[in-house]
């Protein structure tokens, strides 16, 4: 069904009541569409928060690319060593294999999209250790 296509899964919950997770980092991610819930193919569609002074950890997709758009709040993003201030209406792209953090100035909402080949629970690379949450990597 096209309707899949519209947030409306087949055979699984609407997009809207897709349970949301939060991360080692404190960081909450409600999926809205991606390989279990939407026909997509080579893509996902995520809502990420993060509350004021809170921040991601630090870390890097070997080869996923991404797009952060703030929705909400105000943040400073790092990008490989580069800091920008970003607000509601900003978007980033984050090639794949760029080390980068998002560090909420104040209580931050915004999508991530990804181009994934499957969802699964596997490590992101940090400086410090491997941190296991649920990532979309191709």
């Amino acid at each position: 069904s096209r309707l899949g296509c519209l947030g409306f899964p087949h055979g699984g919950s609407p997009a809207f009541e897709q349970k949301p997770f939060t991360t080692k980092d404190g960081s909450t991610i409600r999926s809205i569409l991606d390989l279990s819930n939407a026909p997509v193919e080579q893509q996902s569609l995520a809502e990420a928060t993060i509350a004021k002074g809170n921040a991601t950890e630090r870390h890097f997709h070997k080869v996923s690319e991404e797009f952060y758009f703030l929705l909400e709040g105000e943040g400073v993003m790092e990008l490989d060593g580069e800091t920008r201030v970003m607000q509601s209406g900003d978007a980033v792209v984050i090639p794949a294999g760029a080390w980068h953090q998002i560090i909420a100035t104040s209580d931050l909402r915004f999508c991530v999209a990804a181009r994934p080949l499957t969802v699964t629970r596997i490590p992101i690379l940090t400086k410090t250790e491997s941190v296991q949450f649920w990532l979309i990597e191709m």
